[in-house]
Order: C-alpha cells, then structure tokens, then sequence
C-alpha cells in the first residue's frame, strides 16, 4: 500500500492559466484559497455529448467549484468530460490568447492559436485596434 500524503496540498496558483479557473473564495484570516470556479463551466456551459439524444434527464447548467483537497487531477479529468472541445482550442493558444480566452463577449469565440493563423483574422484585430484608438483620440479631443 502506498504512504498516505502526511500534509494537504496547497492551492497552485499555476493551475488558475493551466486549468482555466479562477479564486472563487478565499479564508477572511489566513487569505487561503477556500474554493475556485470553472470558467468553462461559467461562459460556455458544458460540452454535449455524442448520447445526448439517449440522456433521460437534462443535462446541468450549473458552475463547477472545487475545493480542498486540492488535486490537479480531479481539475483536468472534469476539463476532458465536461468541457473536452473548448478545452482543447484552449491547450492550443498561446499564453497571451489563454489571458484573456474567457473576456469574449461573444460565446463562440475561437482564440488564435498560433501565429500563423489565417491572415484575414489578423487584419481584422488590426483594423479593430486602429478604430478603437483613432475613436479615443477623438474623445479626448472634443
């Protein structure tokens, strides 16, 4: 039988980029991390799945949180199930993109994954940007 983990695991802030979670409480004394949400769960809900037609009972709407003890393989198992598509777009993207991945207003946003993306994508974000400065220099014009 193997040894038993003698002192609880902390909370890795890692996890928060790795996982797409976030600090959903935290102890009012100590700053301890109490419990963090699924961000998947909470901006695009969970994956249908290929049997959804076979389900007797409606799938849940409701946020994942999880909690002491803290294990990054009950975290990553419940990303493969529940969230498998969008979980893997985010595996793909680049640091950068994973920051702000869940900011979209739009719920089927599609990160860039690579630098390579599709050159038309590229020159919208680049048109978007100019638009929004240009539109701020006149703001603080008038």
């Amino acid at each position: 039988m193997p040894p038993t983990r003698s002192k609880p695991r902390a909370f890795q802030q890692a996890w928060c980029l790795k996982y797409g979670i976030r600090v959903s409480s935290r102890c009012s004394q100590s700053g301890v991390v109490v419990s963090a949400k699924c961000l998947f769960c909470e901006r695009f809900g969970k994956d249908a799945s290929q049997q959804e037609s076979d389900r007797k009972r409606k799938r849940t709407s409701n946020v994942s949180y999880f909690k002491a003890p803290w294990r990054g393989d009950n975290i990553h198992k419940h990303m493969k199930e529940q969230h498998n598509v969008k979980y893997a777009e985010y595996l793909e993207a680049l640091v950068e993109v994973r920051k702000s991945f869940f900011d979209s207003t739009d719920a089927n946003f599609l990160p860039l994954t690579t630098p390579s993306t599709c050159l038309w994508t590229r020159k919208l974000l680049k048109e978007s940007l100019e638009i929004c400065c240009w539109m701020s220099i006149v703001m603080m014009t008038t």
